[in-house]
């Protein structure tokens, strides 16, 4: 029988409690004479607290190794589960695909004497976000929102780039209280906004540059005067995912992300002292023990907390402006000496392309690629978790077996792609197609190249062919 590696338990504990308590997170391998071999299996305390890095190169499998502790949490026996939550800051937007069993890999689990399963669970994104999500086909569960009384003045600045000792900063300080006085602990942006524009001892510049900055928090739809409680946010036996990785895309997102990291888990702090206090107190009084042979006779108010925090396209890609198609790396750069762009993009609620605004663009470490490559001959170069639209919806790059790629203007419009699509009409399905529709796209087209029609009827052929 191999010998268990045990990580975060000292030898007095493994022998006091053996396996109870930890989870399986995978197998030692030993390499010898140029071959390869599991060896001992590998286990993780999970019933004290520990603060542990996953570090290795890209494509190493450090989210994955995330996943597994995740999901051993989650598997492990209901009377210790029901006291330990999970609670994933996703900022790469890969944590969802938990709700679905890993069919791909069955034969390979197997092997493991695993099998697929869903883990269930939670999903979070911010409130602003929620609907653009759920149009999109991404299973998410609850919006999420911070409340703007409970960021600190010094935390705004932080995230908007202003010195807090500067007049910028000393107005932040002064509109949160001010907001505070009038509104108690809740208010909501506007609120600040409204008190930054009454402020008497700011000039007009410090108002114009601290309003701008709060007009621009809105659109992250990320503030509300409600706010998420935090007790919704870890739940016994469950694993809750907030996921940020929307703020990639962000001028500042990695100032928003940590704000949103560092104030969770500072309030799970918090919510966890008080918790403890409270569980001692009943513990000592009525005689149960925290972990071990018997369990704890209290209730749990506020479960064990474990967090996981885990942080694209190349420059190389062309992207679709309002001018042409144009590389990324290009677009940076131009974008950096002061040209503005409009791109392409998709809008869920009125389900129409059209230009928006480029707002802000920065540059990322060097990661994998994956090429695709279509029937069409298209190339797309991506990381292996960019998301790309198929007949299934939108999924990661790495698990999409189709892509979809719409003919839009200004390039639909060119007339020799016009008369491509009129061939293809006539050596193609269409041609016999008894829908009105189809006939409507033809006239389009048509109308295009100078043909006028009144209208459009139906059509009905039939063709034989004689020898």
């Amino acid at each position: 029988m191999a010998f268990e590696i045990v990580a975060g338990r000292t030898p007095k504990q493994l022998e006091k409690y053996g396996l109870t308590g930890t989870i399986f997170l995978g197998k030692n391998y030993v390499s010898f004479d140029g071959s390869v071999s599991l060896a001992n299996p590998i286990y993780l305390d999970v019933a004290g607290p520990h603060v542990i890095l996953v570090s290795g190169k890209r494509g190493s499998g450090k989210s994955y190794t995330l996943s597994v502790i995740a999901e051993g949490l989650v598997d492990l026996p209901p009377d210790i589960s029901a006291n330990i939550a999970g609670l994933i800051f996703d900022t790469m937007g890969i944590f969802w695909t938990m709700k679905y069993p890993n069919y791909r890999d069955d034969a390979l689990l197997r092997e493991w004497g695993l099998q697929p399963k869903s883990y269930s669970p939670l999903i979070y994104v911010p409130f602003g976000l929620f609907e653009d999500y759920q149009a999109k086909g991404v299973p998410v569960d609850f919006p999420f929102a911070l409340k703007p009384s409970e960021i600190a003045a010094d935390s705004w600045c932080e995230i908007f780039g202003l010195d807090f000792i500067s007049g910028p900063g000393t107005l932040v300080e002064r509109a949160l209280e001010a907001a505070r006085q009038k509104h108690g602990e809740d208010f909501d942006l506007d609120e600040i906004i409204a008190c930054i524009r009454e402020d008497s001892r700011s000039s007009n510049e410090e108002k114009n540059i601290v309003e701008n900055r709060f007009q621009a928090a809105k659109k992250w739809g990320l503030f509300r005067k409600e706010g998420t409680p935090i007790t919704e946010l870890f739940r016994g036996g469950t694993t809750t995912i907030i996921d940020l990785s929307a703020y990639a895309q962000v001028e500042g997102g990695d100032r928003i992300k940590a704000l949103v990291i560092g104030l969770v888990c500072k309030k799970i702090l918090e919510q966890r002292m008080a918790a403890r206090k409270a569980e001692e107190i009943s513990l000592i009084s009525e005689g149960g023990f925290i972990f071990g042979e018997e369990a704890a006779i209290t209730e749990e108010k506020a479960p064990l907390v474990w967090i996981f925090i885990d942080e694209c396209l190349p420059g190389d890609s062309e992207i679709i402006t309002s001018k042409a198609h144009t590389k990324i790396k290009d677009l940076v750069e131009r974008f950096e000496k002061g040209e503005r762009f409009k791109v392409l993009g998709y809008d869920p609620k009125t389900k129409s392309y059209n230009y928006y605004d480029v707002t802000g663009v920065y540059r990322k470490a060097k990661r994998n690629v994956l090429k695709i490559l279509t029937e069409t001959g298209r190339e797309l170069k991506c990381t292996p978790d960019h998301r790309i639209l198929t007949k299934l919806g939108w999924l990661n790059a790495v698990n999409a077996s189709e892509v979809a790629i719409p003919l839009l203007p200004p390039y639909s419009e060119h007339p020799e792609h016009i008369k491509a699509r009129l061939a293809g009409y006539l050596l193609g399905k269409t041609m016999n197609s008894k829908s009105k529709v189809d006939l409507e796209k033809v006239a389009q087209d048509l109308s295009k190249l100078g043909f006028n029609f009144k209208s459009v009827v139906d059509q009905e052929t039939h063709n034989k062919l004689c020898a």
